[in-house]
């Protein structure tokens, strides 16, 4: 469950637009961005309740239809972390590299499992180097 918090902000022209929370992250690509449309203008009636509602009370709110989420032990931590990616040029063996590719799935493709060879190798030698200093 992701929880993003919006409100009502007023431009320097007195109109009212909405804001978020929610971290403004750019999207992972493939090739060219994607044309995004332009957000549709509030209209009058949107921006008078945004108004009265801005204008209420925390405790006046009615929050009954989204209640308040008090257990989390079904909560996995990580779930949404992506690792900064760095690019950079290999050199790798022919059969090693076709190896990769010919096991490459249209759901990972074989960067993708040779990223993951390499951080399972580096976690063996993380957890290695721990009981050897035990």
């Amino acid at each position: 469950m992701l929880v993003v918090h919006t409100w009502p902000e007023e431009t320097e022209d007195g109109e009212l637009i909405g804001a978020s929370s929610a971290l403004a992250r750019p999207p992972h690509m493939k090739g060219k961005p994607m044309k995004k449309g332009a957000s549709k203008r509030l209209t009058p009636k949107q921006r008078a309740e945004l108004k009265s509602l801005a204008s209420l009370r925390d405790n006046a709110i009615d929050t009954s239809d989204a209640p308040e989420f008090l257990d989390w032990s079904g909560a996995k931590r990580g779930l949404f972390y992506r690792p900064v990616k760095q690019q950079l040029t290999l050199r790798l063996d022919a059969d090693v590299l076709a190896w990769f590719k010919s096991h490459a799935t249209s759901d990972e493709g074989y960067q993708t499992r040779i990223n993951r060879a390499l951080r399972e190798y580096v976690q063996q030698q993380v957890s290695r180097g721990r009981r050897s200093r035990a």
